[in-house]
């Protein structure tokens, strides 16, 4: 069966003097039409503008911009989690949506319309996984990542208006649920709880990220050269971490299509075959890269772990792998970030502690961190990496809401149920005895000034 495929073809002058001659497919004669109409309209409206009446870049569809933008910008300035994250969200919920709509027809109306569609529809599904509907904070990140990507084609002239730069209305509230995390109580009764079951790798893990809010990735990647915790550091109050890598693992894939950007050191593959790989690579951001000055326990905890892997590779020998990890394998392997949630949620389920992700430790450390700091979240800050303060300031916003309830508490107590002082009942006038009398009237007698005095205050009293 032989498909028809119709063609609009326009000839335009290009900067150079020479003549581009695009050929634009169309499914159907109608739509051949309507599209060719709509150029001429573009012409029109461009040389009544005084521009040269190039229509070619906005007759690109969605799909062609987006690998230029991914070509040209992606390449360029995302990082390995990032690219990858990105191409995810574009091929699994943005271009099987609107990638055959050509950039002209991407209006507000049009997006909305899109957004609106994109909430009903059931998430990518994943193996071992129930089905469910696609989240709103996906439905957020394709929004920005096509008002990046729209920006920039309006900064490359291909469109006259971003038509996804305010925040439009179908979005799904881009609401946080709030975080469930430790007490300070709890976390050293789950301390206790992991001495018990011997899982000190964990242990170590749960004290690095109260006592210097790292997050996982960075904890798995830390290595003992760049950790300074000699009993000399830690009598003068100078042991520290240096935070520059995280471990983490990646596909092979954007690997290679990224030229192992940012890429600071790749393990060899432990198992079977597999389309991903451990590396350490750059932090998460610019500020990620940071020192983070050490509690002195959790330093002597890290003189202990480090002298069992001192005995783990006496009992190894040459099979022990050697990378420099704090986290590692008593063989010397890489131990994942997710692994810390694995032996996490195994600890809680073992002594029912309250339940809590890995991650939760870090928000246990920024909220204390806060408390003792009185509020200075550039202080803080400088410990969690984030790039900026907003993530800080919501926590911090969280404690003011804890110390407001207390408030209001010692409000009830000190206000309304406090008892009340009883009230002075004033003394009634004392009775003046004749006596009293006799000796006023002899003084006033005897004192004719004092009777003058006390007219003229009478007479002003009475004039007042």
């Amino acid at each position: 069966m032989r498909i028809k495929i119709w063609y609009v073809v326009f000839s335009q002058k290009k900067d150079d003097g020479t003549f581009d001659t695009p050929w634009l497919p169309c499914d159907t004669e109608d739509e051949a039409i309507a599209l060719k109409a709509k150029i001429e309209d573009e012409q029109k409206k461009l040389k009544a503008k005084g521009k040269k009446a190039r229509v070619t870049n906005a007759t690109r569809t969605v799909n062609q911009l987006a690998h230029k933008y991914i070509e040209l910008v992606g390449k360029e300035k995302w990082g390995v989690s990032t690219y990858r994250d990105y191409i995810s969200r574009y091929e699994n919920y943005i271009e099987p949506f609107i990638g055959s709509w050509r950039v002209w027809d991407c209006t507000a109306f049009t997006m909305d319309e899109y957004f609106s569609k994109l909430k009903t529809q059931n998430a990518v599904k994943q193996k071992g996984k129930p089905t469910k509907a696609i989240s709103a904070k996906v439905v957020n990140e394709c929004h920005k990542f096509l008002k990046a990507m729209f920006s920039q084609a309006e900064t490359w002239g291909m469109i006259d208006r971003n038509p996804c730069r305010k925040r439009n209305s179908t979005l799904p509230p881009n609401t946080k649920n709030k975080r469930t995390f430790w007490t300070r109580e709890e976390f050293f009764h789950a301390c206790e709880c992991a001495e018990k079951s011997e899982v000190f790798m964990l242990l170590i893990a749960m004290h690095l990220s109260v006592g210097t809010t790292m997050r996982e990735g960075e904890i798995a990647g830390l290595q003992w050269e760049r950790c300074f915790i000699s009993d000399e550091d830690i009598a003068a109050g100078n042991c520290r971490v240096v935070v520059d890598r995280e471990l983490t693992r990646v596909s092979k894939k954007v690997m290679k299509e990224l030229g192992n950007k940012g890429i600071k050191f790749v393990f060899p593959q432990f198992a079977g075959h597999s389309t991903t790989v451990l590396v350490l690579k750059d932090p998460k951001s610019q500020e990620s890269n940071r020192t983070i000055w050490l509690p002195p326990t959790v330093a002597r905890l890290m003189q202990r772990q480090k002298a069992q892997q001192d005995e783990y590779k006496q009992l190894y020998g040459d099979s022990y792998r050697d990378y420099g990890l704090v986290a590692a394998w008593p063989d010397g392997r890489p131990f994942e970030g997710r692994n810390f949630n694995k032996h996490l949620a195994a600890l809680i389920d073992e002594h029912s502690l309250k339940h809590v992700v890995f991650h939760s430790l870090r928000h246990t450390s920024t909220t204390y961190k806060l408390k003792i700091a009185q509020g200075d979240v550039k202080l803080v800050q400088g410990d969690t990496g984030h790039a900026n303060s907003q993530m800080v300031t919501d926590v911090y916003a969280e404690i003011m809401d804890e110390d407001r309830k207390i408030n209001a508490l010692r409000f009830e107590s000190e206000f309304y149920s406090a008892p009340l002082t009883p009230q002075q009942t004033p003394a009634p006038p004392k009775e003046i005895s004749a006596q009293d009398l006799v000796g006023m009237l002899a003084a006033l007698q005897s004192n004719p000034d004092l009777v003058n005095a006390l007219l003229q205050q009478a007479a002003q009293q009475a004039s007042a």
